[in-house]
């Protein structure tokens, strides 16, 4: 019946909103049980080193129901932009119950049944009837192990009888008088075994010999002895009569076993014990992977075998995720009276301020863009943007095109003071960003996965507000130095007034300001001053901003 059989399974959690204790299951039906009950942490390689080693969930593995827990790992990994969250899984399965269906139903997470086909398709039979007796050739083998095993059970095959044609070259019998193995003398086999490295002899009383079967009885795997004690009244007088421990060398450790008993003509005999691997698990148990060997031969006879033992983990499952990245762009734009006075080529300082969701070494072969702060968290990076022209912000490997994580919150400014000044006689306004329905002096976006984020600079030229003065001065008349005049102007803004000034040469200033480039007609009223006097025309340009 336990015929072993591997059941395969994928999951995937790509849609699902993972919290830590969500859980998946399979519970089998009553016809098949898992091989080996166990807990096992579900770790992960994020980094990249080739070692799993991030727990992100646990498995329990019962008679019949496999279920795996997530903790708070992926949860936080999927908010820090890793998305595609999905695996594989494996598991062994024994035949416990006789069906003649060639299909099992499978329960998945109690809400949903599937059928799966049974290997080849066929039904899970009853075991077939014991063969009859047949003398076996010496041989060496081990059963086959799971991490329940402390080492490997390793079993020495001979038999007394010949077969009835054929080579009888790997036969014991072969090596003695027909009636050497005659079931009342006491005989002596001895056996010369070596275990490989990595495995030790167990005590004495670990060593069973079996009968296997026999011509002359119907009994089957009867026990004859447990180390040197007779353990069967059927088939009294056998015993391991000792177990001598020869020595260590390159190929492992030697002993010689003795087995002492009236053999019986025609019988098989199994000696049994389990090895005790050096290398375990904190609970003892031999390790996944390792490669046990053992070599037995007979003493006064040229029958020598070799065998060999590993396995591998009843239960594995595996984890496949990626990392989401996306970007932004900038595109500068120009506006105001003196737009067309920016050289086309001029170039701008915009500067990225970012948070990642996760610590920078969370996204294993991902360079951050720009300067990383000591947080491992936040960063900064410039870059140059020309008029008219979407820039990305520049990436490295190995998404050059989306260098950031999605989940990185950015908040997006102008650098003024690296960026091209403004064209004589204007300045630039404050600067506008807008990305979406956000504008200001700064933005604050969200990167999201697979996507370029559009986000507009707007810089706008200001013309300079400046003055006109006006100097008066009198000579000749008396007193003409003291007295006030009145100047009137007229400008192409559409602003008019009227100025007065002392005759003393000290200039007075306009009483308003004017956009650089307005042009002013200053006349002078003669008829307030009561003096004659040549009215002059001053016009004002371009001068620097003056107070």
């Amino acid at each position: 019946m336990s015929d072993l059989a591997l059941l395969r399974f994928t999951w995937d959690a790509s849609n699902a909103n993972l919290k830590d204790g969500d859980q998946f299951s399979i519970k089998l039906p009553q016809e098949v049980a898992f091989k080996v009950p166990t807990t096992k942490d579900f770790l992960h390689d994020f980094d990249g080193d080739g070692v799993a080693e991030t727990k992100v969930g646990e498995c329990t593995i019962e008679a019949q129901l496999l279920t795996c827990t997530f903790n708070g790992e992926l949860p936080e990994r999927i908010k820090g932009g890793y998305k595609d969250v999905h695996g594989t899984g494996s598991v062994q399965v024994s035949a416990v119950k006789v069906t003649t269906a060639s299909e099992i139903t499978v329960s998945i997470n109690a809400e949903k049944e599937v059928d799966v086909l049974l290997p080849n398709g066929e039904p899970i039979l009853p075991p077939a009837p014991a063969a009859p007796y047949s003398p076996i050739p010496f041989d060496k083998w081990a059963w086959g192990m799971t991490e329940s095993d402390t080492g490997p059970m390793w079993n020495i095959l001979f038999s007394t009888g010949l077969p009835a044609s054929g080579s009888t070259d790997r036969f014991l019998a072969s090596f003695y008088n027909a009636d050497y193995f005659n079931g009342t003398d006491v005989r002596e086999i001895v056996i010369k075994d070596v275990l490989g490295p990595g495995q030790t002899f167990p005590a004495l009383d670990q060593f069973r010999l079996i009968m296997r079967d026999s011509k002359h009885s119907d009994l089957r795997h009867q026990t004859i002895a447990l180390g040197s004690s007779s353990a069967s009244t059927t088939f009294p007088g056998f015993s391991v009569a000792r177990v001598v421990i020869d020595g260590t060398t390159a190929e492992g450790t030697m002993a010689t076993i003795t087995l002492r008993g009236p053999f019986a003509p025609d019988t098989n005999y199994q000696l049994q014990y389990r090895a005790k691997a050096d290398l375990t698990t904190p609970e003892g148990k031999a390790i996944p992977g390792t490669v046990y060997k053992n070599t037995a031969s007979v003493c006064g006879t040229d029958l020598v075998r070799t065998s060999e033992q590993y396995f591998k983990e009843s239960f594995t499952i595996d984890l496949t995720l990626a990392v989401g990245f996306g970007t932004f762009n900038v595109t500068k734009y120009v506006q105001g009276t003196g737009q067309d006075q920016v050289p086309a080529d001029a170039s701008f300082t915009v500067k990225a301020d970012y948070t990642l969701p996760l610590t920078a070494d969370k996204y294993p072969g991902w360079t951050p863009p720009g300067a990383l702060s000591g947080d491992n968290k936040s960063g900064t990076v410039t870059f140059e943007v020309v008029r008219g022209v979407a820039k990305p912000l520049p990436g490295a490997d190995p998404n050059p095109d989306a260098p950031l994580p999605v989940g990185t919150v950015v908040t997006v400014s102008e650098v003024l003071d690296s960026s091209t000044g403004a064209p004589a006689g204007y300045a630039w306004d404050t600067p506008s960003f807008t990305a979406g329905a956000s504008t200001g002096e700064t933005v604050t976006l969200t990167i999201a996965d697979g996507h370029v984020i559009p986000v507009e600079l707007r810089n706008t030229t200001q013309a300079q507000s400046n003055y006109f003065q006006v100097v008066k001065k009198a000579e000749g008349a008396d007193g003409a130095a003291g007295k006030d005049y009145t100047f009137t102007y007229t400008c192409s803004d559409g602003q008019m007034g009227t100025i007065t000034a002392k005759g003393d040469g000290v200039a007075v200033k306009s009483d308003t300001s004017f956009p650089v480039g307005t042009t002013c007609t200053v006349t002078e009223d003669t008829a307030k001053a009561g003096i004659e006097a040549t009215p002059s025309t001053p016009r004002a340009s371009r001068p620097s901003p003056s107070a």
